[in-house]
C-alpha cells in the first residue's frame, strides 16, 4: 500500500481541496479586497486586525496603514476614527516628529483644529535636531493659522 493509505488516508485528505479549513483570509488579502470593493466599514474591520495581526506596536506600519486609511475612504466614518487611532498609537509608540505629524493631520481632517495644534507643536519639539521635518512641521502648523 501507498504511505498515504498506511497513515489512515492523512496524506491523502491533505491533498484534497476542502473549504472548511481554508480558514479566514490573510488580512493583507482582505484589506486588499474591501479597498476596491467596499464597504468602508469592513475595509476598517480588515484594517485593525492586519494592525492587530501584523503591525503590532511598530509606529512606521501604524502610521502608514492610517495614511493608507484616509486615501482609500476620506469621507467615511469608521476609516477617519481608525486612521486617528492608529496615528495615535503610532506617535505615542514611536515618539518622533514624522508620526505626531501624522498624528495631527488626521486629526485635522477629523474637524479636530485644536488637538491638531498640540500634537504638532508636539512633533515640532521633537523635529528640532532634523530642518527637514521641522520645515514640515511648520509648513503643517502655517496652514493651521
Amino acid at each position: 500500500n501507498p504511505p498515504e493509505m498506511r497513515r489512515g488516508g492523512a496524506i491523502a485528505d491533505m491533498k484534497a481541496p476542502n473549504p472548511r479549513r481554508a480558514g479566514p483570509l490573510v488580512p493583507q488579502v482582505a484589506m486588499d479586497a474591501y479597498r476596491e470593493l467596499g464597504p468602508p466599514e469592513a475595509y476598517a474591520d480588515a484594517a485593525k486586525t492586519y494592525a492587530k495581526k501584523e503591525i503590532g506596536n511598530d509606529p512606521a506600519g501604524l502610521a502608514e496603514l492610517a495614511r493608507d486609511l484616509r486615501r482609500a475612504f476620506p469621507d467615511a466614518e469608521s476609516t477617519r476614527e481608525l486612521a486617528e487611532d492608529l496615528a495615535r498609537k503610532a506617535a505615542k509608540k514611536g515618539n518622533q516628529a514624522r508620526y505626531y505629524l501624522r498624528y495631527a493631520e488626521e486629526l485635522l481632517a477629523n474637524g479636530k483644529k485644536e488637538e491638531a495644534r498640540e500634537a504638532a507643536e508636539k512633533a515640532l519639539k521633537l523635529a528640532a535636531p532634523d530642518k527637514e521635518a521641522l520645515m514640515r512641521v511648520q509648513f503643517f502648523l502655517r496652514r493651521l493659522g
